[in-house]
């Protein structure tokens, strides 16, 4: 077991991953309004740690390694009049975009970014009958549709969804039946 104090806050991770060269990431919620980021090496000595303050509530729930190093990481954060929207889930394709995943109030929401960071799509798909959605994953075909896996409530029940859009961000009908494939899980 490693255990790593963070500036002497409560640390809660959030999401994790291995990077390329087999190191441990870590992001992390360090008090009400700060994230964490860690790095270990694979034996588990400390690489790098760091703590920083969002200027509100908030924390990371994805990471994601970018081509050619470094991190991209995504969550939420409490802004007043921003609306209840957060990032779930991260990919990096393999030119260098970064797509998100997540939810925007009771829809599932999409964004694409450049490499350098600028929006290039803002999807908040409509998937009919489904309610109160959330992406919790994302993965971006070699043809550029995005697959996407969550939950959602339909016909009173909580289910688990999974959902593909277009490179556009437009629901791919071709895909279960429109666009959407549920799961009924049960009730646990």
């Amino acid at each position: 077991i490693v255990v790593t104090d963070v500036a002497g806050d409560p640390a809660t991770a959030a999401a994790m991953m291995l990077d390329s060269a087999g190191r441990p990431v870590v992001v992390a919620r360090t008090g009400m309004t700060k994230v964490g980021f860690l790095r270990r090496l694979p034996n588990g000595a400390a690489e790098l740690a760091t703590s920083t303050a969002l200027g509100g509530e908030g924390e990371f729930t994805a990471v994601a390694e970018q081509l050619g190093g470094g991190y991209v990481a995504g969550g939420w954060r409490d802004v007043a009049g921003s609306g209840d929207e957060e990032i779930r889930a991260l990919v990096v394709r393999s030119d260098g975009r970064v797509v998100a995943a997540g939810r925007a109030g009771d829809r599932i929401r999409v964004a694409r970014y450049s490499a350098t960071g600028s929006e290039e799509l803002a999807s908040a798909p409509d998937f009919g009958v489904v309610t109160e959605e959330r992406a919790e994953g994302v993965v971006v075909e070699p043809s550029g549709r995005i697959v996407l896996a969550g939950s959602g409530v339909t016909g009173g029940e909580r289910r688990f969804l999974l959902a593909a859009l277009n490179e556009a961000g437009d629901v791919d009908a071709s895909f279960g039946g429109g666009g959407l494939v549920t799961l009924d899980v049960g009730d646990g």
